[in-house]
């Protein structure tokens, strides 16, 4: 008997998938592959802590409604205020859940996964779509000089949008995008650096709780990633970028002589 070449072809793939996916763990691959619930003692720890949050927060919510029922009962008005820690427990918890979509939708099979199939034409109406959402909320910048915070914020919102469209649509195949994306992320990094030095320039606040903010604020959401999805800090590489590059900012303002305005 004699055989077409596609049959041939995707039997060969079909063994190929069963013998190698499971090793080499393509980031595409639907078929053959582990379930993911082989989780590290960083994940199982990171899960633990997000779930303490939740219970605690729900404990002090369930202690709240009780005592807000027993001042109606006594007919009380005043209103109990609530508590900082609950607040910062409830946060905790929702960020928690984002964290379990996340890991839901990226290791385990319960979503299907499939390769990118870029087309221009996507991409360009992905834009398009983005360019009559945002003009729809144009605004009168509330300074009038020149790269001023409201400027510089809505420049950094467009470049995200283009580079989230670029990495959702599978855009790095095409060369031209690849390359104005790369000019994008590196007019992100300088207009990063540049609201950090004009902050340090014009305020001339060089405190030990301003450097742990920023840097909290940029690597709270990646930190947690890598713990979640058990990646190394550098697979996401555009937080390691600003962040090493707001610390030489930090530092070369910090260096004497201190020039601030």
């Amino acid at each position: 008997m004699h055989y077409d070449g596609r049959p041939m072809n995707l039997g060969v793939d079909l063994i190929l998938n069963i013998a190698c996916n499971k090793r080499i763990e393509p980031v595409d691959a639907s078929c053959c592959v582990r379930n993911g619930i082989e989780l590290t003692i960083v994940q199982i720890l990171t899960g633990i802590f997000f779930l303490i949050c939740a219970i605690a927060s729900l404990i002090m919510w369930k202690k709240q409604s009780l005592i807000s029922n027993a001042d109606v009962e006594n007919q009380s008005s005043s209103q109990q205020p609530v508590h900082h820690s609950y607040v910062i427990l409830l946060n905790l918890s929702k960020f928690g859940l984002i964290l379990a979509y996340f890991y839901i939708c990226d290791r385990t099979p319960i979503f299907m996964k499939e390769s990118k199939v870029y087309g221009l034409g996507v991409f360009l109406a992905c834009l398009g779509v983005f360019f009559l959402l945002g003009i729809s909320s144009w605004k009168v910048a509330s300074k009038g000089d020149y790269l001023n915070r409201d400027q510089t914020d809505e420049w950094k919102g467009w470049m995200q949008l283009v580079i989230l469209a670029y990495h959702y649509l599978g855009a790095s195949a095409d060369l031209h995008v690849y390359v104005w994306v790369r000019i994008l992320v590196a007019s992100y990094l300088f207009m990063s650096a540049y609201g950090h030095f004009n902050y340090f320039w014009n305020k001339g606040d060089y405190s030990l709780f301003r450097f742990s903010q920023v840097l909290l604020r940029m690597n709270i959401l990646t930190v947690l990633l890598c713990y979640t999805m058990n990646r190394p800090y550098q697979f996401y590489y555009f937080m390691p970028l600003i962040s090493f590059y707001f610390i030489i900012v930090y530092l070369t303002h910090l260096m004497w002589p201190q020039m601030d305005a």
